[in-house]
């Protein structure tokens, strides 16, 4: 089942793809677990974040909603994904709904309660447009290491 609330995916969905010739697994884990902390209590909370770090991820894309303020639960996550040794990548989605004069304010919130992680590559993304996608993708890539040797 799927809804367009934040919170409202339960489960994590791995999707396989390909792009460019290269196959890789986009693990969706179905947004913050603020919403679900009011739900089923602290321990959802935990179970979302060590999700971070226990598959073999190699890149962590962290995607914040624009029309949010950065929660601590944000914050938190990505401190956890940092602690693991994992790379990062941040990424603002619904950039194109956010009008001119509030995009300086976001920028502002988001050096200043993610300033622990200011080495992340920094995205504003629209999802829906595609806008922005391509140049996160790159950087996602950078972030990969090299594949084994054979």
């Amino acid at each position: 089942m799927a809804f367009d609330q934040p919170g409202t995916t339960r489960d994590a969905v791995l999707v396989p793809f390909e792009r460019d010739g290269e196959r890789y697994t986009l693990i969706d884990t179905g947004g913050s677990a603020a919403p679900l902390a009011r739900r089923k209590g602290s321990r959802e909370i935990q179970r979302h974040q060590d999700f971070a770090g226990d598959r073999d991820a190699h890149v962590v894309v962290l995607v914040m909603d624009a029309h949010d303020n950065v929660a601590e639960q944000d914050a938190s996550l990505l401190g956890t994904v940092v602690e693991q040794g994992r790379a990062v990548v941040l990424a603002v989605n619904k950039w194109d709904n956010i009008p001119t004069e509030q995009r300086d304010l976001i920028r502002q919130q988001i050096e200043q309660r993610l300033q622990f992680a200011d080495f992340a590559p920094l995205h504003f993304i629209s999802a829906r447009h595609g806008s922005g996608v391509g140049e996160l993708f790159a950087d996602v890539r950078r972030c990969m290491p090299p594949p084994p040797a054979t």
